[in-house]
């Protein structure tokens, strides 16, 4: 439990001291904390509490930078909390396998329903294969009900 603790108090000052934190920043241990292992549903509520935690500091970090008072509704919370995990994971292939994944700033929910760019377009089939394998372990991870 201490470790938990460590590590979410070093999560708060990444996120804190950097408002424009963006994928390519964050360090690889934090990125696998701050992945959830489960399967993400995004009409449940059974969310791993520190995914959800961190989810909430960033989010925090966001609303108090807008000078915004209240939060937004639950089903926008719950949306915004998936494509928060889904920016991770892209991420997390991104440094796994050979994919050009331009850096996303975690923290701009203003544009989060701008899809994630590549550097690149496939330019053969070798390519859309490698891009294809790449994305393939996300298919199972996010379920959209």
């Amino acid at each position: 439990m201490r470790d938990l603790v460590k590590l979410y108090g070093e999560s708060f000052k990444l996120i804190s001291d950097n408002p424009n934190l963006t994928t390519d920043k964050i360090p690889n241990h934090f990125l696998e904390s701050w992945l959830s292992d489960n399967v993400i549903v995004i009409t449940g509520n059974e969310q791993p509490h520190f995914a959800v935690s961190i989810f909430q500091l960033v989010h925090d970090e966001h609303l108090c930078r807008k000078g915004i008072e209240s939060e937004p509704d639950s089903k926008m919370m719950e949306h915004r909390f998936s494509i928060f995990q889904y920016i991770l994971a892209l991420e997390s292939v991104h440094r796994q396998l050979p994919i050009n994944l331009r850096p996303v700033q975690i923290g701009d929910f203003d544009n989060y329903d701008t899809l994630p760019t590549f550097d690149f377009m496939p330019k053969n089939f070798k390519e859309i294969m490698v891009l294809t394998e790449a994305l393939y372990p996300l298919r199972n991870k996010f379920k959209f009900n």
